[in-house]
């Protein structure tokens, strides 16, 4: 598909795709449980319940790319349906497609982030594997966003 031209079309888009995420037009909450299991049961530096050798700037980071990288799939899933839907336009499905290739371009730098943090903590000798849980759920997503991003290139 081709890129939407003039802000009329994408505007609309959006205003589409937003109807199709809800009526508040928010995205679903995370329902990986791999992601829901580690999120921060409070945010701040007085956490106690932290892996060992990881700070809680460190981990509210870590959860907040693997939570973004969750959220772009999802909004790539939403965005594929509409795409799909027989009574998306052209210039509609055009914008969507290209927001859903910007979304899957956010979950794979989250996942890339994640994995250099990896590499970094590994040479730091600390526990990882909380991380390693993060990078995947992240990689999962980004992996699921891409291919829901394809999808609406197809149409």
């Amino acid at each position: 598909a081709q890129a939407a031209t003039g802000t009329g079309a994408s505007a609309s888009a959006l205003t589409a795709l937003r109807s199709t995420l809800g009526q508040n037009g928010q995205l679903p909450c995370i329902t990986n449980p791999a992601l829901q299991a580690l999120l921060p049961a409070q945010i701040g530096s007085q956490r106690t319940d932290l892996p060992h050798g990881a700070s809680a700037d460190a981990y509210n980071q870590c959860y907040a790319l693997a939570q973004l990288a969750e959220e772009s799939a999802q909004m790539n899933a939403s965005a594929a349906a509409f795409c799909a839907s027989p009574t998306s336009g052209p210039f509609q499905i055009a914008a969507v497609a290209e927001a859903a290739q910007q979304a899957h371009q956010r979950a794979s730098w989250a996942a890339a982030t994640l994995a250099t943090f990896e590499s970094q903590q590994v040479e730091k000798g600390g526990d990882i594997g909380w991380i390693v849980t993060m990078k995947q759920v992240a990689k999962q997503a980004a992996d699921a966003a891409d291919e829901a991003a394809e999808n609406c290139k197809v149409h």
